[in-house]
């Protein structure tokens, strides 16, 4: 609403200037070129439109500018939850690495305990290995 208020505001002082001004002429003198018999109603519409741009410019510019500054810090976050995700896993690894590390030598007790035990299982397996290991000691203590 206050934008329309001040739009109707800055047209009725336009055009109380183009009132009291429309007969006005002026020279301009610019770097390299110089005009007369410039009416200063055109000069002041010219000058206001220029600064309507400049302003347009300035904050289409700023606006883009902030849009990059936010998409920038999201990719940050982004990032950051990734690396974050990334470390889990790693940590998630190392522990699964362990595992399989103490897992393995869980695996290789056993087969030496097996060297030691016969390879036949069962009551007669285990009963002709006790009577053989009787065997070699009987036979040693004998000589």
């Amino acid at each position: 609403m206050w934008r329309l208020i001040l739009s109707v505001v800055m047209l009725a002082l336009l055009a109380v200037v183009v009132a009291y001004n429309a007969s006005s002429e002026t020279a301009i003198a610019l770097p390299g070129v110089q005009l007369e018999n410039v009416s200063v109603v055109a000069l002041a519409l010219l000058s206001f439109v220029f600064g309507v741009v400049y302003s347009f410019l300035l904050y289409l510019f700023a606006r883009l500018d902030r849009r990059r500054k936010e998409r920038l810090k999201k990719m940050d976050r982004k990032l950051a939850d990734k690396k974050g995700v990334l470390e889990d896993r790693e940590d998630e690894l190392k522990d699964r690495e362990g595992e399989l590390k103490s897992r393995e030598k869980q695996v290789e007790k056993p087969k030496d305990a097996s060297a030691e035990q016969p390879a036949e299982t069962g009551i007669l397996g285990r009963l002709l290995h006790r009577i053989g290991g009787n065997r070699k000691h009987s036979r040693t203590a004998g000589k």
